[in-house]
């Protein structure tokens, strides 16, 4: 049948819905895990986006590409999404009830361990998804808390994070699970990595004052540890920081070169430069 003027007009007008169903789609649910193989073609360079201020021409994203450090490690390799379940549901929502579950504990009061932080992980890798976490503040502030625990467990030598690769591993995979940019996450293991680093040396001073010389070192072994898992490079603003309060706090010159010393006769001195800076010494 060939139908023209009016009724051609409301047939068409009655099949759009339908060809609009098919091609465009559903979006799923927020907060559904993702394809983590979907993400960032390169783990080495972050890209920061900056616009430029609208002028003649339209707005214009400009890219700079900034080098991670080359102990910025993750997982590499994921499994089908699909792989070990039942259900393609049951893949998409395990992640990120995990998840919940973690942050609605912190928001009462019941701090996740790091045992179940590598359990979070290991399922996304497995699995082979993401498991974004929308909120800015909160994603900050989950990562925070696995950056601080991760420091804990590395610098007491405990567990699997005895090993440096697998600490690494573990923080660069973390935040590309919860898609955290990778410049706002090394931003923080780095600030990290410094407050404990005055932490501990604030710590040994006070041991050494006391002339308790085992405990000093083993305070002193802790920091070596977390200085070689995750070095920081030398001259950074970090560790200016850290200097410029250890004056204050630690006396004379010579309290700081005689712990120093300490730190190089009484442990591996691994990332000795870095921790003359924090010191506030000059090696030459």
């Amino acid at each position: 049948v060939i139908l023209s003027g009016a009724g051609a007009r409301r047939r068409r007008r009655a099949a759009a819905p339908r060809e609009l169903g098919r091609a465009g789609g559903r979006e799923g649910p927020a907060g559904a895990a993702r394809s983590a193989t979907s993400r960032r073609p390169s783990r080495r360079c972050v890209n920061l986006k900056h616009h430029a201020s609208k002028g003649a021409d339209d707005h214009k994203m400009v890219v700079k590409e900034v080098e991670l450090p080359s102990w910025w490690l993750s997982d590499v390799q994921v499994t089908s999404a699909g792989s070990g379940l039942r259900s393609e549901k049951a893949v998409k929502v395990a992640p990120a009830l995990v998840l919940r579950r973690l942050i609605d504990g912190r928001l009462h009061g019941s701090d996740p361990s790091l045992q179940d932080l590598m359990q979070l992980r290991t399922l996304c890798k497995e699995l082979g998804v993401s498991v974004p976490i929308k909120a800015t503040n909160t994603r900050d502030s989950f990562y925070r808390y696995a950056v601080e625990t991760t420091l804990e467990a590395v610098q007491e030598g405990s567990g699997a994070m005895s090993s440096r690769e697998e600490a690494r591993s573990f923080l660069g995979s973390f935040a590309m699970y919860i898609e955290h940019e990778d410049s706002r996450a090394l931003t923080q293991l780095l600030a990290g990595v410094a407050a404990r680093t005055r932490a501990l040396l604030l710590q040994a001073a006070a041991l050494n004052r006391q002339s308790s010389d085992i405990e000093c070192l083993n305070v002193l072994q802790k920091l070596s540890r977390v200085m070689s898992t995750f070095p920081l490079p030398q001259g950074s603003a970090e560790m200016e920081l850290v200097a410029a309060g250890l004056k204050k706090s630690t006396g004379s010159d010579t309290e700081r070169q005689n712990l120093f010393d300490l730190y190089v006769n009484g442990t591996s001195g691994n990332e000795s430069g870095v921790v003359a800076e924090a010191l506030g010494l000059s090696l030459a």
